[in-house]
């Protein structure tokens, strides 16, 4: 009985939440740009700015998803499989970019990669050129700092779903002859889908979301919620809560797409035995490869965080 009145008293301000933070706000972005004429002003040439912001949108949070799954579930896979040394610190280290702000990774990539960046600067140094040899802006620099910063959540979720598989079942797939990649592609995959899923829908809403990263790499390029604040800025929230709208709607019926497709996957089960054991890497060769890899992964994750470092100790001017 107790536990009852409890219950009730809890549900009265969880109430007052959602309508007054979620329900009212939502319901009043609606309001302000559900006009049909607000529509045919944003939309009304396929060529005019509000269009290309929404394929810009769309189009890097597709690739976004696609790209933080291969490297997420890629590193994920990795750690699972196999065993050497340090392996326990390039886990813990993999996991870094989620402890980074957005505005923080994104600064981080315009001073380490930027037109005027420390690595651009200094191989224009380093070489005598007259011009930087390359320079992070357009589209391609935006994907590559979304991914950066949002295949952890690919990581964190498949890591987590490959520890409660049943390491038999791989077993049993290699004694009845499939390759490593049959057993991947055949076992483990349709095991991870719902991790896969949830990762997925995370990180195409967060890639929707994004604001800094369009607006300081993009340059001329448009996207949804650059053109939110420039409507806002300019003080025509109409507009503004038009593109708002559509933004939502987009996050929507790519949630709605999500759940159809994770429908056949609450149904597997990864079983309840042991996780398999992880392969020891020995050999001369392999173990040169897994150094470069190692290398190479701990400066592409590493960088940014120590740029940031660099930069907070740097004097004004």
């Amino acid at each position: 009985m107790l536990s009852k009145r409890l219950s009730y008293w809890l549900f009265i301000p969880v109430l007052f939440v959602l309508l007054g933070y979620v329900l009212y706000p939502s319901l009043r972005t609606f309001i302000l740009g559900g006009s049909l004429e607000q529509y045919s002003e944003v939309f009304a040439s396929w060529r005019s700015a509000n269009v290309r912001a929404l394929f810009n949108s769309v189009f890097i949070s597709l690739l976004t998803v696609i790209g933080a799954a291969v490297l997420g579930t890629s590193l994920a896979y990795f750690f699972y499989r196999c065993d050497f040394r340090f392996k326990k610190m390039l886990m813990s280290v993999a996991a870094l970019p989620l402890a980074l702000p957005p505005l923080v990774g994104v600064m981080a990539f315009l001073f380490l990669y930027g037109e005027s960046g420390i690595l651009p600067r200094g191989l224009k140094m380093l070489f005598n050129l007259d011009d930087v040899p390359f320079a992070f802006e357009g589209l391609w620099a935006v994907l590559f700092v979304h991914i950066y910063t949002m295949y952890v959540y690919f990581y964190l979720f498949v890591m987590a779903a490959l520890r409660g598989i049943d390491g038999s079942l791989l077993e049993a797939s290699a004694n009845l002859g499939a390759s490593s990649w049959t057993t991947f592609r055949r076992v483990l995959v349709p095991l991870l889908k719902p991790a896969l899923i949830s990762a997925s829908l995370l990180v195409f809403m967060i890639s929707m979301a994004s604001f800094t990263a369009p607006l300081l790499f993009a340059g001329t390029e448009n996207f949804l919620t650059v053109q939110i604040y420039n409507y806002k800025t300019n003080g025509d929230l109409g507009l503004s809560a038009t593109v708002s709208t559509v933004l939502t709607f987009i996050c929507l019926i790519f949630l709605l797409f999500m759940e159809w497709s994770n429908r056949n996957a609450r149904g597997i089960n990864a079983g309840k035995g042991t996780a398999s054991a992880a392969v020891p890497i020995r050999g001369g060769l392999a173990q040169a490869f897994l150094t470069v890899g190692v290398v190479i992964l701990l400066l592409f994750l590493l960088l940014p965080i120590a740029t940031v470092v660099l930069i907070s100790f740097a004097q004004e001017g």
